[in-house]
């Protein structure tokens, strides 16, 4: 004890030397290996912590922190991609809809005009008149075929610019799912 001052004798955490500590220490530097420490006193005990230690555990907290608040924030924005992926789709769809509506109601008008071309084929005694009927049943049905052809055509052509359309919202999903869960992992 010099002067009324209690120096106490502890060994470094780092490298084992003896280091002489005073009651108004709180924060030092080893003078044997240089580690920075920290005097811990509680209940009549002191004891020494390497401040990387400490910082390790504020890190590891901070970094839980901010990663519970990711979470949230990332939660957020892939329920509002879904939903403008779910909008996008669906827009495609109504206008696939409206496309096969459109051919069902010209191939409804197609298909009345051959059955009443074929009953009239039926009916008519006139050679000349049964081939001329005959011959617009094969072009409505021609029509009909070939509508058939397009409208498959443009469906998947739909089909095709749907995916295109939302395949920039399902990989910008993926990239926030990912960046979700690696958040996770910091916080479990």
């Amino acid at each position: 004890m010099e002067d009324g001052i209690n120096i106490i004798s502890l060994k470094c955490s780092s490298c084992g030397a003896i280091l002489e500590i005073s009651p108004d220490m709180e924060h030092f530097a080893c003078g044997y290996c240089g580690v920075e420490q920290i005097v811990e006193r509680r209940g009549g005990t002191v004891a020494l912590k390497q401040v990387s230690e400490a910082i390790a555990r504020v890190q590891k907290a901070t970094d839980k922190t901010a990663a519970e608040l990711a979470i949230r924030r990332l939660t957020s924005e892939i329920a509002d991609k879904q939903n403008d992926l779910s909008a996008e789709a669906s827009r495609h769809d109504e206008l696939m809809v409206q496309m096969q509506a459109k051919h069902d109601s010209n191939s409804w008008l197609m298909m009345a005009c051959l059955g009443l071309l074929a009953c009239l084929v039926t009916l008519c005694f006139d050679r000349l008149l049964s081939i001329i009927i005959g011959c617009f049943s094969v072009f409505f049905f021609l029509r009909y075929y070939f509508a058939q052809r397009s409208l498959n055509q443009d469906l998947e052509k739909a089909r095709k610019l749907k995916e295109e359309a939302t395949r920039p919202i399902r990989e910008e999903i993926a990239k926030l799912e990912l960046r979700l869960a690696e958040n996770k992992a910091v916080v479990d």
